[in-house]
Formats: C-alpha cells, sequence, structure tokens
C-alpha cells in the first residue's frame, strides 16, 4: 500500500466544467471534473433530455437529470445517503 500516493488522493481539488449541446429537440449536458494541479479529467457525466434549450422548462429538465445522475455516482462513491430538504 502506498502512503504517500492515499494522502495525496484524499486531498484532490477538483476544478468543475459544464458544457452544453442543444439542437432544436435535444439538450446534451456534460460535467466533468478535473485535477486542478495536473489538468486532468478525472470524472465526467453526460445526460441528454429531449426539449428545446431556449425553453426554460426543458432547462430546468436537462440540470435536474444531471444532477440526480450526479448524486446516484456521489452516493454509490461514498456511500453516502444525498436528499432535499422539503
Amino acid at each position: 500500500m502506498n502512503l504517500p500516493l492515499l494522502q495525496k488522493r484524499c486531498c484532490l481539488i477538483l476544478d468543475a466544467r459544464m458544457s452544453v449541446t442543444a439542437s432544436t429537440n435535444r439538450i446534451v449536458l456534460a460535467i466533468s471534473f478535473d485535477d486542478s494541479v495536473s489538468g486532468r479529467t478525472v470524472a465526467s457525466i453526460t445526460t441528454n433530455t429531449s426539449g428545446y434549450i431556449f425553453d426554460p422548462d426543458d432547462r430546468v429538465d436537462a440540470f435536474e437529470s444531471a444532477s440526480e445522475t450526479l448524486i446516484k455516482a456521489i452516493e454509490k462513491d461514498k456511500g453516502l445517503r444525498i436528499s432535499h430538504g422539503t
């Protein structure tokens, strides 16, 4: 077991990038997490939904879809349960 590597791994600072690609009836949203020191992408999530980019409700649906995917990935990876307050 390489302990210094584990210590470095637990202290990564990640930068998040988001890109949106859209056509008249599809919205593709991608979120990438990059190591701020090396610039390498360590994780990415892409989701696509049907909708029109200039329709606010369709944009919200695309962001909600990406958020749900991100939350599921964090829950699985970290063994956490994330919920929103109501």
